[in-house]
């Protein structure tokens, strides 16, 4: 009986994989897409694509490119605070109350701005204070005229970096594919929804409103140089169109309605022609606000080269202005928290009415990190990077003036940052501790369990440096992931805490050297030669540190294509969500990606192919799942999904509910038909189990099993048995668990050693998964 012609078709993970290590080929060629979103297959060396071996076809979806194939991309490490505000957007919890969800956006637009505003003053702090007014510079005009310049050069070019965009797919392909027709399943995901997939409407105005306000912040030091006649007109100039950029991409969301809900309107959205005069009346705004930007930078340097007043010390206006955004992201920070507090409290409400175990249920694993106050966490850790990097610069720029025998004073507000981070470094070494000490009380129960898994007698030593002490160590670094969530939590509140304590404290006009220590001060002794309390330059030396580390492998990364690939991992995670609150932030490549994917299975489906396997590592799970949403209803019962080292579950589910949750993953397997095989390693530390979890070994277990396990199906929640596979893989329903190092005899094929996250289609089991699969 011939078999049945089947497409496998692998999706790599993060930092790019090559095409040749996702199809295990030496030579592979492109047979589809574009020169970022690549199709291969594996070839002969003279460049032919290979024929298939028994109806099974394999080919590779490439997008890696989409985050680190060009020069450009090396500089996004500068775009990493925007990037996370950005997403923290999506971290939102789902459902009502809709007035907190769309406050809350407002809330985190605002932020983003203010964060662009710190980023440019650091860049003030270097160029304009420690250069051309503290430093080398002196204070004269030309060198001022020369910092104002530079200042507004790399605004210009992170702004730049901002309007990247990915190309549209190439000619010839249909129009986009429809989002599912299914009502049901728009309401279990935002993935589902066709805006997810267009392009951004409003990122160019707020990248507009972006530039205004970094161009005000480069004007507000040259403004304040002097206080007498125009110059306090100028300056209250500065500060009113500053206002202005703040309330303009807070209210933003009025181009589609919210806002105008919001406020007690009722009835649908506005027709279309009030839509475009609406875009129409914010293109107009925007563009008053970057003429009136512009023409406050124009007179404040005038000013300021033609009468400049004899240098003082620290810039004028300079700390308080520091000071004056930490306080705006301080309040920005505190009312997002009880914003999102509502919408969490409202989605925990919610889950306590369904049964966990009904189709409607959130079971355990999958509820929201940090109680759900995920987007809270993360737009805190976006500020305590942002403003680490803008003060890191600054100290390192200070400490190289030094060695050149230029003394430059630093805001006070920089030294109670480097507290905190002093603070920062000292929970980490206290966290490092405790996990040494969890290691050393968990070790023995891991070896148990990693002996058990390998069939070594509890008494005997067995072959244990090869196969149970590298299982040991990855086993528990694979366990640490799940402490993610309540460590990121302590590291925003020890910070928000830390930043109540500057803004309590804060004495306007003084330099660092006045400063006394902050509320926490009691936990350190000051230094003997009253340089101040310990912990503050232990923070200099981190911060200067990060910055220097930062532009040092941004530098690397513009020389060679492997360390771009490297450093933009984060973005292949960032950048799948489109720009909502941060304009400037790498292009969402889930636009190119999913539509890819989508448009590449149904074709297979419609010309020739009998069956499509959707192989996802890692990021690429989610490009599977999102691209079935894509897929057209009746090609699904000859779609199966293999994912591995996969963190939908964990990770997606916990960390973005709206998009990825318990509800999807039951409506994937049941339009499926159970075909997906979730396969993960205990030694992943970032992928983990997606479709069971709970593992119990216990002594009644029935014949044949090892334990047992709560498994996830299309209709609820039910308990499974772990059963060894024939490869020495334990089994619970769909979902299974490699063994890693992987037990191989080293005479048959070569020792594999420790994997953890990768590799998975290189271990004996993946022939296994990939022909079960179609058989549930």
């Amino acid at each position: 009986m011939t078999s049945p012609r089947t497409v496998e078709l692998r999706v790599h993970g993060v930092s790019g994989t090559p095409p040749g290590a996702v199809l295990g080929a030496p030579v592979t060629v492109q047979v589809a897409g574009d020169s970022l979103g690549r199709f291969l297959r594996p070839a002969s060396g003279a460049g032919r694509p290979l024929p298939a071996a028994d109806g099974q076809e394999v080919e590779a979806y490439h997008w890696g490119l989409f985050t680190s194939g060009s020069l450009t991309q090396a500089l996004w490490f500068l775009l990493l605070p925007f990037g996370l505000v950005n997403a923290a957007f999506f971290m939102l919890p789902a459902g009502p109350p809709r007035w907190a969800r769309t406050l809350a956006a407002a809330v985190l637009r605002v932020l983003g701005l203010t964060l662009t505003a710190v980023f440019v003053l650091g860049v003030v702090h270097v160029l304009v204070d420690a250069l051309a007014w503290q430093g080398p510079g002196d204070g004269d005009p030309v060198w001022l005229g020369l910092a104002a310049l530079g200042c507004l050069a790399v605004l210009g070019t992170v702004t730049l970096l901002g309007r990247h965009r990915l190309p549209p797919p190439p000619p010839g392909q249909d129009g986009a594919l429809p989002a599912p027709d299914d009502d049901a399943v728009r309401r279990l995901t935002r993935l589902a929804e066709r805006q997810f997939y267009v392009r951004e409407p409003d990122a160019p105005l707020l990248r507009r409103l972006h530039l205004a306000a970094g161009g005000l912040v480069v004007a507000l030091p040259f403004a304040d140089m002097r206080r007498d006649g125009p110059g306090a007109v100028t300056v209250w100039t500065v500060g009113l169109a500053l206002a202005g950029c703040a309330l303009a991409v807070a209210l933003l969301h009025d181009s589609r309605g919210e806002v105008r809900r919001l406020l007690g309107t009722r009835g649908p959205l506005p027709p279309s022609e009030d839509v475009g005069a609406a875009s129409r009346a914010w293109e107009v705004l925007t563009a008053v606000l970057l003429a009136v930007s512009g023409l406050a930078v124009a007179v404040a340097v005038v000013r300021a080269l033609r009468d400049t007043p004899p240098q003082r010390g620290l810039l004028p206006g300079l700390s308080g202005f520091t000071f004056v955004l930490l306080l705006c992201g301080l309040v920005a920070l505190v009312v997002l928290f009880c914003l999102v507090e509502t919408l969490a409290r409202a989605a925990r409400r919610a889950a306590e009415a369904v049964e966990a175990d009904s189709p409607d249920g959130v079971p355990a694993p999958f509820r929201p990190y940090a109680g759900g106050t995920a987007a809270w966490v993360v737009a805190t850790l976006a500020v305590f990077v942002g403003i680490g990097f803008s003060v890191g610069l600054s100290y390192a720029t200070s400490w190289l003036l030094g060695r050149l025998g230029e003394r430059v004073t630093l805001p006070e507000v920089h030294e109670r940052v480097a507290y905190s981070w002093g603070v920062a470094a000292c929970l980490v070494l206290l966290l490092a501790g405790a996990a040494a000490c969890w290691r050393w009380l968990a070790a023995g129960a891991i070896r148990t369990e990693v002996r058990a898994d390998f069939g070594v007698p509890p008494a005997g030593p067995g072959p244990v440096p090869q196969l149970v002490d590298p299982a040991v160590r990855g086993t528990w670094l694979g366990r640490l992931k799940e402490q993610v969530g309540w460590v990121g939590a302590l590291f925003a509140a020890v910070g928000a805490l830390l930043s109540l304590g500057v803004a309590a404290e804060f004495r306007p006009g003084r330099g660092a050297s006045d400063v006394v220590p902050p509320p926490l001060g009691w936990l350190s002794e000051r230094a003997d030669d009253g340089a101040g309390p310990v912990l503050v330059p232990v923070g200099i030396v981190l911060l200067s540190v990060f910055a220097a580390g930062l532009l040092r492998a941004g530098r690397g990364a513009l020389f060679s294509a492997d360390r771009r690939r490297v450093l933009n991992v984060v973005w292949d995670v960032v950048a799948f969500w489109p720009r909502e609150t941060h304009p400037i932030a790498p292009p969402p490549y889930s636009q190119r990606a999913v539509r890819d994917l989508a448009d590449r299975v149904t074709w297979h489906l419609r010309h020739g192919a009998d069956r499509v396997l959707l192989a996802g590592h890692s990021q690429g799970s989610l490009i599977c799942v999102a691209a079935l949403l894509r897929v057209p209803a009746e090609l699904h019962g000859r779609i199966a999904l293999v994912t591995h080292g996969s963190q939908l579950r964990h990770s997606y589910a916990r960390a973005f509910p709206g998009y990825v949750n318990a509800p999807l993953l039951r409506w994937v397997l049941g339009r499926l038909d159970d075909r997906w095989v979730s396969l993960y390693r205990d030694t992943d530390p970032i992928g983990g189990p997606v479709l069971a979890w709970g593992r119990q070994p216990t002594a009644e277990a029935p014949t044949g099993s090892v334990g047992w396990s709560t498994r996830l199906t299309s209709t609820g929640l039910r308990t499974a048995d772990d059963v060894p596979g024939p490869l020495g893989e334990r089994r619970s329903g769909r979902e299974w668990r490699l063994l890693d190092p992987a037990p191989v005899d080293p005479q048959l094929r070569p020792w594999p050693g420790a994997r953890g996250h990768g590799d998975h289609q290189l271990d004996p089991v993946w022939p296994l998964a990939v022909q079960e699969v179609w058989d549930p």
